[in-house]
């Protein structure tokens, strides 16, 4: 559901499929062909950067950690 406010899932893999992980949040910023940034359910946060360049398109992602959520006073899973 992409839009602010509205939720995602998503799951991560190894490449051989040896191990894996889920993970959820919702959508806090929604700027068309720009920005992604959201907020997923264990408190971190994050936000995806795109900008055009003679290559392609770079994607830039910054990321927050369960220590810094922690650090805020907020629960944190994991």
């Amino acid at each position: 559901d992409l839009r602010e406010g509205g939720a995602f899932s998503s799951r991560m893999e190894a490449k051989d499929g040896s191990a894996g992980f889920d993970f959820s949040g919702t959508y806090t910023r929604v700027v068309p062909k720009q920005e992604l940034a959201y907020r997923m359910d264990d408190g971190r946060e994050a936000t995806v950067h795109f900008s055009d360049e003679a290559e392609g398109v770079r994607i830039r992602i910054v990321r927050g950690t369960v220590a810094e959520v922690r650090a805020k006073g907020e629960p944190a899973a994991g």
